[in-house]
């Protein structure tokens, strides 16, 4: 419900203009940000004034008319005056508050005004990719699947012999047609198991000898023999070896525009927090933990020469 006072006068003549406000938000900017558009307690709303209230109260909740969100806006006034009156001020948890919430619009207002400025042309772009060909170009990888039945290291023999029937009888049903998919679903144990056994896209050199020994012996479509590998008993399936290839720079270049843009605005706040460590000293004392939550004892205290 609105809050209504014998105070508050809205001028109907401009009713027209805050509703443009409303619906398309630039009402103010555009035409007369100085003109005010209510009175309450002696005080003058302007427009520009009323455009920043509304930007956020119609996120919330859509005003039905204009003269509706005038007079929300002098409510939240006369109630923000109200608490002042009380000493709310002076509470301090809204001390607390106060200060992280200016503290939060400072570094935003920092970040922004860093950002300002920073462009980044074609050119510069396009040298940052040939600098950057070599990592970003892919080599050779290879494709497998794999059913894997755990084991630990000092499996019983009896364990063994379990496991390796068991995948000696899905390798009889994948040579007889069955898919190694829904195999690997079945039967797998390893973390791709829900995907059909499929692995990542691997390069030589990654996955160890005993995996790659095993690999290499194999032609693409061939399934492994039964294998000991450090995790247990597995199948492999070799599905085909991906040929080297080169990331064309249409494809990556907004994403490169956007890694130098982010590269100098941290540049830009490496150097502001250079210069904030020599105005404000600051210090750390790991044993001055004075906290009744166990779960910050083994954070840092951390001394700052003044509040910033």
């Amino acid at each position: 419900s609105i809050v209504r006072t014998e105070r508050l006068q809205i001028r109907l003549s401009s009713l027209p203009l805050l509703i443009s406000v409303a619906a398309l938000g630039y009402g103010c900017a555009a035409t007369r940000p100085g003109n005010s558009v209510a009175e309450f307690a002696s005080r003058s709303v302007s427009c520009v004034e009323l455009q920043a209230f509304a930007s956020k109260r119609l996120t919330e909740r859509p005003a039905h008319t204009a003269s509706e969100l005038v007079e929300d806006y002098v409510v939240s006034q006369l109630l923000a005056g109200e608490a002042r009156r009380t000493g709310l001020e002076r509470d301090p948890e809204f001390i607390r508050k106060f200060r992280l919430a200016r503290r939060n619009l400072l570094l935003e207002s920092s970040e922004a005004s860093r950002a300002r400025g920073i462009e980044v042309n074609d050119e510069q772009v396009a040298a940052y990719y040939d600098d950057r060909a070599e990592e970003l170009n892919r080599p050779e990888r290879i494709k497998t699947r794999i059913i894997l039945r755990r084991l630990p290291a000092n499996a019983s023999r009896a364990a063994l012999n379990e496991e390796f029937g068991r995948l000696r009888d899905v390798q009889a049903q994948f040579l007889s047609g069955a898919s190694f998919a829904d195999l690997a679903v079945q039967h797998s144990e390893h973390d791709s198991a829900a995907v059909g056994g499929a692995m990542q896209p691997w390069v030589r050199g990654e996955m160890g000898d005993a995996f790659e020994r095993v690999v290499g012996g194999l032609e693409p479509g061939e399934i492994s023999d039964v294998v000991r590998l450090p995790d247990g008993l597995a199948l492999v399936l070799f599905e085909e070896v991906l040929p080297a290839s080169d990331v064309p720079f249409e494809s990556v270049a907004l994403e490169m525009r956007g890694r130098m843009l982010q590269e100098q605005r941290t540049e830009r706040a490496n150097e502001a927090l250079e210069q904030a460590r020599a105005l404000f000293p600051s210090s750390i004392d790991d044993e001055a933990i004075v906290s009744t939550d166990p779960g910050f004892a083994t954070l840092p205290v951390a001394r700052i020469g003044d509040d910033c």
